[in-house]
Protein backbone atom coordinates (compact mmCIF):
# COMPACT_ATOMS: atom_id res chain seq x y z
CA UNK A 1 0.00 0.00 0.00
CA UNK A 2 2.79 2.40 0.88
CA UNK A 3 4.56 1.63 -2.39
CA UNK A 4 1.37 2.57 -4.24
CA UNK A 5 1.07 5.85 -2.37
CA UNK A 6 4.77 6.57 -2.93
CA UNK A 7 4.32 5.92 -6.65
CA UNK A 8 1.34 8.27 -6.84
CA UNK A 9 3.28 10.96 -4.98
CA UNK A 10 6.27 10.51 -7.32
CA UNK A 11 3.89 11.37 -10.18
CA UNK A 12 2.59 14.40 -8.23
CA UNK A 13 -0.85 12.94 -7.46
CA UNK A 14 -2.53 12.75 -4.04
CA UNK A 15 -5.21 10.11 -3.44
CA UNK A 16 -7.18 12.23 -0.90
CA UNK A 17 -9.58 9.44 0.09
CA UNK A 18 -7.32 6.65 1.32
CA UNK A 19 -9.19 4.36 3.70
CA UNK A 20 -9.59 0.62 4.17
CA UNK A 21 -12.58 0.49 1.80
CA UNK A 22 -10.35 1.85 -1.00
CA UNK A 23 -7.59 -0.75 -0.58
CA UNK A 24 -8.19 -4.01 -2.43
CA UNK A 25 -6.29 -7.24 -1.74
CA UNK A 26 -6.44 -10.11 -4.22
CA UNK A 27 -6.32 -13.80 -3.29
CA UNK A 28 -2.69 -13.73 -4.49
CA UNK A 29 -1.86 -10.99 -1.99
CA UNK A 30 -1.68 -8.13 -4.48
CA UNK A 31 -2.64 -4.78 -3.00
CA UNK A 32 -4.36 -2.23 -5.20
CA UNK A 33 -5.54 1.28 -4.43
CA UNK A 34 -8.92 2.18 -5.88
CA UNK A 35 -11.47 5.00 -6.01
CA UNK A 36 -9.29 7.72 -7.44
CA UNK A 37 -12.27 10.01 -7.94
CA UNK A 38 -10.89 12.56 -5.47
CA UNK A 39 -7.25 12.24 -6.58
CA UNK A 40 -5.59 15.55 -7.32
CA UNK A 41 -2.55 16.51 -9.39
CA UNK A 42 -0.35 18.91 -7.47
CA UNK A 43 2.37 20.82 -9.31
CA UNK A 44 5.26 21.00 -6.83
CA UNK A 45 6.40 24.29 -8.37
CA UNK A 46 3.23 25.98 -7.14
CA UNK A 47 1.49 26.12 -3.79
CA UNK A 48 -2.03 24.66 -3.75
CA UNK A 49 -4.74 25.31 -1.21
CA UNK A 50 -6.09 22.33 0.72
CA UNK A 51 -9.69 21.36 0.08
CA UNK A 52 -11.17 20.62 3.54
CA UNK A 53 -14.47 19.24 2.25
CA UNK A 54 -13.06 16.18 0.46
CA UNK A 55 -12.65 12.64 1.83
CA UNK A 56 -15.09 10.56 3.74
CA UNK A 57 -17.30 12.55 6.06
CA UNK A 58 -16.22 10.57 9.14
CA UNK A 59 -12.50 11.02 8.52
CA UNK A 60 -10.43 14.13 8.31
CA UNK A 61 -6.70 14.01 7.77
CA UNK A 62 -4.54 15.41 10.61
CA UNK A 63 -3.34 18.31 8.48
CA UNK A 64 -6.94 19.42 7.99
CA UNK A 65 -7.76 19.05 11.67
CA UNK A 66 -4.66 21.10 12.57
CA UNK A 67 -5.67 23.90 10.25
CA UNK A 68 -3.10 23.61 7.42
CA UNK A 69 -4.14 25.65 4.42
CA UNK A 70 -1.65 24.52 1.74
CA UNK A 71 -0.35 21.19 0.41
CA UNK A 72 3.31 20.59 1.19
Amino acid sequence: MLEGVAYMHSKDYYHRDLKSANVLVSTQGEVKLCDLGLAKFVDKRQRHALTPTVVTRWYRAPELLLGDKMYS
